[in-house]
């Protein structure tokens, strides 16, 4: 009996507070009397039976009646003060919204599973190269890994019934496939030993290029397929969401015979994957390799973690840097709700604070302090109901602009706010949210409610509450302007970086001749000398060149060690092929000497321009004019010109750079230098060029200020987000500190008149307050510099440089925000000044 009488007792309170204030007695003693009647275990049975289809019936219909009372008490209230409800609501939106978005990214790069079978037993050799003869006999005995696959990746022209496409090409192991557990969706996969060189040329197209290329036919299945001119058959289609690696269109099983597909890639790197043994844990298998990396090459132990050997999930190496950029921004993201919540807690508890006499009548005519705690806790869900709606729809903005900013590298890892994992976590933020800016508000109400107090006098405990808080919002608040403020200095450097040429009015326009009718070196000559005729006559068209590696967008360089006369140590240096008038038509600055001309290209002696940064190490710039680079792998070049160094990366001040004369490059990047607006003329551009051979694709047509946009999206977007973060922050810590004041000061009212009356002056009290709250700032201002200078290490994963300097940003940081915050002290406390002593003691007088 007593334990059932407790149960049930646990049960009512799941109706809402009013309905067990009316009947939880009554339905008690029934309960009793129900029980008394029990004579067997049958009975008692059927007795919860009945109970609990009574509750199920009822208690929805309770809690909606009650909510719907609360509901239309909140909307008169938000009614009555629509710009305070929206203030709130806009708070709450921005910060779940942008918590929800980043969140989103870091599900789809981190928390959700890649679509392979057992993905998380997938590894990634890391700077580790397998013997490539014998390949497969390493991995077969290899005391760590099940199962290995090597592929590399790079564009390729396709021709296939009959259009000319530029997809991506992976060239793999035969079992590239099959280790992932992937099974063309038409078709079969690749067999074992089809990737001996010699074999039958057989490939397996992507879904969308199968769509593309074929209309989506089955019969594509054992169509022939020219791949940069190789023909290849064929044998397979891949399932719809695969795309592995790097958004692969194309595999094929020839990555140990370099040569069958000829290649216009500077730089082609090998990946290899494998999947771990069953019965090895991670760190057994991270042992018996670091074991194997060490006999191979016992200095790789002396390198840095970026260049040391490392076995590493697949899932890390796909996320890349992306991944501790998501999560930095998750960091920053999370402060900035604490920030929101800090904020809104004060708000609603000034908002309670003002309803006292309200709470007061209401208890006095009845209500229980449960109730009113219900009625408090409805309307904060509410407001975080219509903030989570509204945040959704932000939240899936920010993945749009995260999308732009950071690719994600498989079609599986697309960043999306609908996710049931992203969706489950925006509801639980929400209901957190909202648990953390209520409890204060509710715990006054149920501390204050049946309690009469003198009006003027704010209990110690609220001012404690509400001061809290305050610190709290203003030390997060330095913690994300220091960021954002190092990032936004980090982002200009990179905006305005010296690219060593003239950015304005260049359109870059990319052809690959691989496997095209230009095989021999005449008619490569002819057709780049034909699309360059044809683009110079394009009205506006002021100068043409063209290099090998795209200005702005070429990360990696064919290159060896260098010096000058064989004097001095041997410098690793990058090669870039130019065109004759390159740095003319790039409005690059040459120190000394001259461009390459026409003549040079027939010249029988090999030539060379240098950089500055090279020039540098071996005398004056004219010094070095018909002086040879010199290396033991290549034929000495002559030096004719001197040149600044030029940017080709996301590099800030670019090293060492030796330029030499294209003569029969398969692939080159035109540039062309217009003296109108190069965006209006990039269809006339493309036309010219693609009127020499429709065959050839002319692909990836860009000004350079278009290029300078993509290399500068990603620290661009963490920039601006980190920026908008900080801001944001910084008004919501004034707004505390403004309203903290404010209401200090208005619930001491009385004590200021007193103290005037006994002569204090009204500047002396507003000294003394805003004292008080200056030590509170100063505080919460040194312990946001502390955090921030420890946080300042990781914010170069977000924007090259921006760890530089953080002391004194920080310290720049605290210093604006103690006088923004200072000057928002004196203004609320300015209400002393308009003190009438003579009404404040009066009404005294009277209490």
């Amino acid at each position: 009996m007593r334990r059932s009488l407790w149960v049930y007792r646990l049960l009512l309170k799941l109706y809402p507070a009013q309905f067990r204030e009316e009947y939880s007695g009554p339905l008690q003693r029934q309960f009793k009397d129900d029980y008394a009647e029990v004579r067997t275990r049958r009975d008692v049975v059927r007795l919860w039976f009945f109970t609990l289809i009574d509750f199920l019936r009822s208690m929805p219909g309770q809690v909606s009646r009650e909510v719907r009372q609360d509901a239309r008490h909140c909307f008169r209230l938000w009614k009555r003060r629509p710009v305070h409800t929206a203030i709130i609501v806009g708070i709450l939106a921005v910060s779940i919204g942008a918590t929800t978005g980043v969140f989103s990214v870091l599900n789809a790069l981190v928390l959700r599973a890649l679509p392979f079978p057992e993905a998380d037993r997938i590894a990634t050799l890391k700077n580790f190269g397998p013997p490539r003869d014998g390949f497969h006999d390493w991995h077969q005995h290899s005391p760590y890994l099940a199962d290995a696959a090597t592929y590399d990746t790079y564009d390729v022209n396709v021709q296939g019934n009959g259009a000319v496409h530029r997809l991506r090409l992976a060239e793999t192991s035969w079992n590239f496939l099959s280790m992932l557990g992937q099974e063309p969706q038409l078709g079969r996969g690749f067999s074992a030993g089809e990737d001996v060189p010699g074999r039958d040329m057989i490939a397996i197209l992507g879904y969308s290029a199968w769509r593309d290329l074929f209309s989506g036919d089955p019969n594509a299945v054992g169509s022939p397929l020219r791949i940069n001119g190789t023909v290849f058959t064929v044998v397979g289609i891949a399932p719809r969401d695969f795309d592995f690696p790097q958004r692969a269109d194309l595999w094929a099983p020839t990555t140990f015979d370099a040569q069958l597909i000829p290649k216009t890639e500077s730089v082609v790197f090998w990946t290899t994957i494998g999947r771990l043994k069953p019965e090895l844990a991670w760190t057994q298998a991270r042992a018996a390799f670091e074991a194997e990396a060490s006999q191979r090459d016992p200095q790789r132990r002396n390198l840095d973690a970026a260049n040391r050997a490392a076995l590493i999930p697949l899932q890390d190496q796909i996320a890349g840097p992306a991944k501790r950029a998501s999560v930095i921004l998750m960091y920053a993201v999370v402060l900035l709700l604490l920030v929101a919540c800090a904020n809104v807690a004060n708000l609603l508890l000034a908002r309670t604070v003002a309803r006292s006499n309200e709470l007061r009548i209401r208890a006095a005519l009845g209500a229980s302090r449960a109730r009113i705690g219900q009625q408090l806790v409805t309307e904060a869900l509410m407001l975080t109901g219509v903030a989570t709606v509204a945040g959704l729809a932000i939240g899936a903005w920010v993945t749009q602009v995260a999308t732009l900013a950071q690719p994600p590298q498989l079609r599986a890892q697309s960043y999306t706010v609908m996710d049931p994992r992203v969706l489950g976590f925006a509801i639980g933020i929400s209901a957190l949210t909202a648990l953390t800016f209520i409890i204060g508000p509710v715990a006054y109400a149920s501390r204050e409610a049946l309690t009469v107090t003198r009006a003027g006098t704010a209990p110690a405990r609220d001012t404690r509450t509400r001061a809290v808080l305050t610190v709290l919002q203003v030390g997060v608040a330095i913690v994300l302007l220091t960021g954002s403020v190092g990032l936004g200095r980090a982002f200009l450097q990179l905006l305005h970086a010296d690219g060593g040429y003239d950015i304005d009015s260049i359109v870059t326009m990319n052809v690959s001749l691989a496997g095209t009718r230009y095989e021999n070196a005449s008619d490569t000559r002819s057709y780049y000398d034909g699309v360059m005729e044809r683009v110079r006559r394009v009205p506006g068209v002021v100068a043409v060149s063209g290099t090998q590696s795209t200005p702005l967008n070429t990360f990696g360089f064919p290159g060896g060690r260098f010096n000058i006369d064989n004097a001095g140590p041997l410098t690793m240096v990058p090669v870039v092929s130019v065109e004759p008038r390159f740095f003319a038509t790039m409005g690059a600055r040459m120190i000394a000497g001259r461009d390459f001309t026409d003549e040079d290209r027939t010249s029988s002696e090999r030539l060379a321009v240098i950089n500055d940064a090279f020039a540098s190490a071996y005398g004056a710039p004219d010094s070095l004019l018909n002086r040879y680079v010199t290396t033991s792998r290549w034929p000495r070049l002559r030096i004719v010109g001197v040149v600044r160094r030029l940017r080709y990366g996301q590099e800030l001040d670019p090293g060492p750079q030796i330029f030499t004369i294209a003569r029969e490059p398969h692939a080159l990047t035109i540039v062309a230098r217009l003296g109108v607006d190069a965006g209006g003329k990039i269809g006339a551009l493309r036309q010219a060029a693609q009127a020499v051979d429709p065959n050839v694709p002319i692909f990836e047509i860009k000004t350079l200020d278009q290029l300078l946009d993509s290399v500068l999206a990603r620290p661009r977007f963490y920039t601006t987000v980190l920026v908008f973060f900080g801001g944001l922050s910084l008004l919501l810590a004034l707004a505390g500190v403004y309203g903290v004041v404010s209401y200090s000061t208005a619930q001491r009212t009385r004590e200021m008149g007193v103290r005037l009356a006994l002569g204090a002056t009204p500047q002396g009290l507003r000294r003394g307050l805003c004292g008080r709250t200056g030590l509170m700032i100063l505080a919460s201002a040194v312990a946001g510099t502390a955090i921030a200078l420890a946080a300042g290490k990781y914010l170069a994963a977000l924007v090259q440089g921006a760890d530089q300097g953080m002391l004194g940003t920080s310290i720049v940081a605290s210093g604006v925000t103690i006088c923004i915050a200072a000057l928002a002290s004196w203004s609320a406390t300015r209400q002393i000044a308009r003190l009438d002593v003579a009404e404040i003691l009066r009404v005294e007088a009277m209490d």
